[in-house]
């Protein structure tokens, strides 16, 4: 039987969403240093220094969330019936595909790898 495995995929957007924010909001406070700095090479204020290394920490969060939530896609999959470690199905698809053999499930991430030599 295949089945959708729509809570991993959804996860996966998350973590590029997240990411992709998060790297929106550095630009948005280093550009915002940079405005309050003035021309001539002034001092930045307090609150945009602090929005810069907030959302500084912020990326590195979500990056470390985004290699996890991957990891877990590609090398680490488990069953979201079971629990269970699913291998992959390997075919010519480049679709991300695990099989479970306790619940006699293929899993659909919704994802598709990298093609080798890519």
């Amino acid at each position: 039987m295949k089945r959708e495995d729509a809570r991993t995929g959804k996860q996966a957007h998350n973590a590029v969403r997240l990411f992709l924010v998060a790297l929106a909001m550095a630009g948005g406070s280093l550009v915002w240093v940079m405005v309050s700095a003035g021309p001539n090479g002034g001092v930045a204020g307090q609150t945009p220094s602090l929005f810069l290394v907030t959302s500084g920490v912020l990326v590195l969060v979500s990056l470390l969330y985004a290699v996890v939530v991957f990891g877990k896609l590609w090398w680490w999959y488990r069953c979201p019936q079971c629990g269970g470690r699913a291998p992959r199905v390997r075919d010519k698809s480049l679709r991300l595909r695990y099989h479970c053999g306790t619940c006699r499930v293929e899993w659909d991430t919704g994802w598709d790898d990298v093609p080798e030599g890519d």
